[in-house]
């Protein structure tokens, strides 16, 4: 993993409460310009299995899975 992804994944775990966040507010958090460039590094972390998300049509579909959790455990 990346550092940027490694930031990726502590906003999606950040912003999880009460739901989950959605592209734009990754972008704005992490200071992205392009939603695109979010999209990416979310679907990076998926194909990675450090996170879920659920139909692509749904906008806060994006959840951190165990090996995501266990992941940022090692870090804190």
């Amino acid at each position: 993993m990346t550092a940027r992804q490694f930031q990726v994944l502590r906003a999606i775990r950040d912003l999880t409460e009460p739901r989950g966040p959605t592209v734009r507010e990754l972008c704005a958090t992490l200071g992205l310009r392009s939603t695109c460039t979010g999209q990416r590094h979310l679907e990076a972390l998926e194909r990675k299995g450090l996170i879920t998300m659920s139909a692509r049509s749904q906008s806060r579909g994006v959840k951190v899975t165990p090996a995501g959790e266990k992941a940022l455990e090692g870090t804190e």
